[in-house]
């Protein structure tokens, strides 16, 4: 092959039309393609894919395949991480083309299979320095099609939903391979490692696909060596091993990489009518699609069956592991890398309920408090018995706590559908959590938020007794229900902390903090009652036509002192975790049976 000449074209050349020709299965009819992709041997094929590439670069004089590797890396943009080919993706191309053609079949699902297993194969061979992601989309509609679309942006434009196929095809192929050689894979793995330490060091961790293939390598070496432990290490490092047990290494990851190679192809068609819509990014089904990989990489069918199967999964788990678990899947939908994952600070959330007003925001328990609120719901659904109180209680949890920047409400519907439906695969349930996973689409198939069916607001009346007997509040009349302003002169809807008509003498820390307090729709009150006794408060109560008490805040606000507001905003941690703390224990009201049936 190094011996043919260098192809020459005239600038205007259809460079589409020149490629079809090329490659020789421009044919609609699908017997007639299939015949020629058969009489057409490796070599030619790879030939004419050489010449392709070269046009759909624009290139106006180019050589063809030499047979050689790229020495490239294929990317997932998402993660952030690379692959290396295998040193011989070429002739393991080959070996795969030899295969192709056996099975190729002329009908529709026979055709569309082998389309995406060879577009995977040449963007996992990455025969290339540059274009194969061009080359692999053209190939695709010509093999699945016999032509190619009519907006050529289609093959020119990487595309998001392109780069979630590559991604979901190399989360489920490192899943297989790490069951393969006996390390649990149930959910997510996190391979910790000393990140200070460079991968040349031998550091091998889950953060990226190229490091778990590394651990899978160096696995083999110390099983070979009788020195892989018991219990699989979290990290694994090369730095003092002989150079000696490094080549050792070395030859392994390079088979390692063929066996993703092979395994990436296979694990593609397994899945080809989702990584279709993907490749040709169909808007409309999209989500779909993405449900379909996503759930796969959640390992949803094996683990989450039924609702038994579930349960069961979530009873093995102590607390650390279900923090990772629950990161993982807030983190995979919504398209994160790993190290953006896990609790994090939040802000308000706009409230749905008829307890916290339309235009009312409810403030998450405070972050310090989080990870323990969230280890007592963990508690809780573990210690209970039916699946679907157990996703209940860490659905409202999740939705309640916060623990999360963004994706509380989509993670709570996953646990919750999880646990009370599970997931066979089938294609109702495959549509069940595509819209589940819609943001406005969602709430409409479950929806686990407290205010929704107004449990938020049974628990907070609940509270609310509580915190009035104990701070001395036993004249209903001057329970104050909801604080009125506070903030002088400001606009509606941009209320800040400058704007709160406090005293000169309030530091900007106090100012934050009792903002903060204000903005907590009902909360507010009972933070309020549990800060003050009745006589602090009752000359700034007024009274509604309804008889209802408030509290004027623009005269309360400016009466506060510092260590008045101190107290206050202590106080609303204290009514807010009581509030998580009452909901998580909802199973044990007397009225449960009528929640978890509102829920369905």
């Amino acid at each position: 092959m190094s011996e043919l000449p260098l192809d020459n074209h005239p600038e205007n050349i259809n460079r589409f039309e020149r490629f079809s020709e090329l490659v020789g299965i421009q044919i609609e009819d699908p017997d007639a393609r299939v015949n020629a992709i058969t009489n057409t041997d490796a070599d030619t094929f790879l030939d004419g894919l050489s010449v392709a590439n070269g046009l759909l670069q624009g290139k106006d004089r180019f050589q063809r395949w030499q047979g050689e590797s790229a020495n490239a890396q294929v990317k997932s943009l998402l993660l952030g991480t690379d692959i290396e080919p295998p040193e011989n993706s070429h002739e393991l191309f080959k070996e795969f083309y030899k295969r192709f053609q056996d099975e190729l079949e002329p009908t529709p699902e026979g055709l569309q299979k082998s389309a995406v297993e060879m577009y995977f194969a040449i963007i996992g061979s990455h025969l290339f320095d540059d274009g194969n992601g061009r080359l692999a989309r053209a190939a695709y509609y010509l093999i699945k099609d016999g032509a190619l679309p009519e907006q050529q942006s289609d093959i020119l434009e990487r595309s998001d939903e392109i780069v979630h196929a590559a991604t979901a095809v190399n989360s489920g192929t490192i899943g297989v391979l790490l069951e393969r050689e006996g390390i649990e894979y149930e959910f997510v793995n996190e391979f910790a490692a000393d990140e200070n330490q460079s991968d040349e060091d031998g550091i091998f961790v889950d953060g990226g696909f190229t490091q778990q293939l590394k651990y899978i390598a160096a696995r083999r070496v110390m099983l070979q060596n009788n020195t892989w432990p018991t219990t699989p290490p979290a990290t694994v490092a090369l730095k003092n091993w002989p150079d000696s047990r490094k080549a050792e290494f070395h030859n392994e990851y390079a088979d390692v990489r063929q066996d993703w190679l092979n395994e990436f192809i296979n694990y593609s068609g397994n899945y080809a009518p989702a990584l279709s819509e993907l490749i040709e990014h169909k808007q409309v089904e999209e989500p779909l699609a993405r449900t379909v990989m996503l759930m796969e990489r959640f390992r949803a069918e094996d683990i989450f069956k039924t609702p038994e199967r579930s349960k069961a999964f979530l009873d093995s788990l102590d607390f650390n592991d279900f923090k990772r678990w629950l990161s993982f899947v807030n983190g995979m939908e919504r398209d994160i890398p790993r190290t953006e994952r896990g609790f994090r600070e939040g802000s308000v959330v706009e409230s749905e309920s008829s307890l916290l007003g339309n235009e009312i925001e409810y403030q998450p328990p405070h972050q310090k408090q989080r990870e323990m609120l969230m280890e007592m719901a963990f508690n809780k659904a573990k210690s209970l018995e039916d699946p679907e109180l157990a996703g209940l209680t860490l659905g409202f949890a999740i939705n309640a706590i916060h623990p999360y920047p963004d994706g509380n409400g989509r993670t709570a519907r996953i646990v919750t559908a999880l646990l009370s439906r599970g997931y066979d695969g089938s294609d109702e349930a495959k549509r069940y959590y595509s819209n589940l996973l819609e943001n406005q689409k969602g709430r409409e198939v479950i929806n686990p938020n407290p205010a929704v069916h107004n449990v938020d607001r049974k628990i907070a009346n609940d509270l609310r007794e509580v915190v009035s007997e104990k701070s001395g509040y036993t004249d209903i009349s001057k329970m104050p229900r909801y604080v009125s302003n506070g903030y002088g002169d400001a606009m509606a809807g941009e209320l800040t902390s400058q704007d709160l008509v406090v005293a000169e003498n309030i530091s900007d820390t106090a100012r934050r903090n009792l903002d903060l307090v204000l903005r907590d729709g009902q909360f507010t009150p009972l933070a309020i009652m549990k800060a003050f006794p009745p006589k602090r408060i009752e000359q700034y109560l007024k009274t509604t036509k309804s008889a209802n008490a408030y509290i004027d805040g623009d005269e309360f606000v400016e009466s506060l002192s510092e260590d008045e507001i101190t107290d206050l905003a202590k106080a609303s941690i204290v009514v807010k975790a009581s509030y998580v703390k009452r909901l998580i224990e909802f199973s044990d009201r007397a009225d449960v049976d009528e929640i978890v049936n509102s829920y369905r």
